[in-house]
């Protein structure tokens, strides 16, 4: 937060904090508040959780059928995106929590496909011999941040992920 230009000046916590981490806090002067005990609705940080959670299962039960769940946990950080582009932010209203902490989302430079669709990769002339196949199976995982119009796709052939800029997506519905 302080690397984006918050400081902030209250922390809440449920009911208990190690004695070093209120150290801390009193070092940074960030007060410290703890909740009553067995009361998760005092607590913000837990409503945040259930709302990812919920958020993120709502993700998990439009995958198709046949997506491997071994997968799920790379689907995280997608899940992480798309919710604080959803969710506003505390502090600015009118901005998402993910403009509010990044700057505005640019879709056309990172495009957003459905979590866990099948895709089909499209293989260049350069990295196929020239009878093989000019597609490679595999499976939607996120946007890649750092690639331009890019994506992370699963490929089960090779049981690793692989950024991919020529995608065809096949939903299930």
């Amino acid at each position: 937060l302080v690397g984006k230009g918050f400081n902030p000046t209250v922390q809440i916590f449920d009911n208990k904090c190690s004695a070093a981490f209120k150290r801390f806090l009193k070092q940074k002067q960030i007060n410290l508040h703890l909740g009553p005990p067995y009361d998760h609705r005092t607590n913000p940080a837990e409503k945040a959780i259930d709302t990812f959670k919920s958020h993120f299962l709502a993700g998990l039960s439009s995958l198709p059928p046949t997506f491997p769940l071994h997968l799920w946990d790379r689907l995280i950080e997608h899940a992480v995106l798309t919710l604080n582009l959803l969710r506003p932010s505390h502090l600015h209203p009118h901005l998402s929590a993910y403009a509010h902490m990044h700057g505005a989302f640019d879709y056309n430079r990172t495009p957003l496909a459905p979590p866990g669709c099948r895709v089909v990769i499209h293989e260049s002339p350069e990295r196929r011999a020239t009878w093989d196949l000019k597609g490679l199976d595999g499976w939607y995982v996120g946007p890649a941040l750092d690639h331009y119009r890019c994506h992370r796709i699963y490929v089960p052939s090779t049981c690793s992920e692989r950024i991919a800029r020529r995608v065809d997506f096949f939903p299930h519905n």
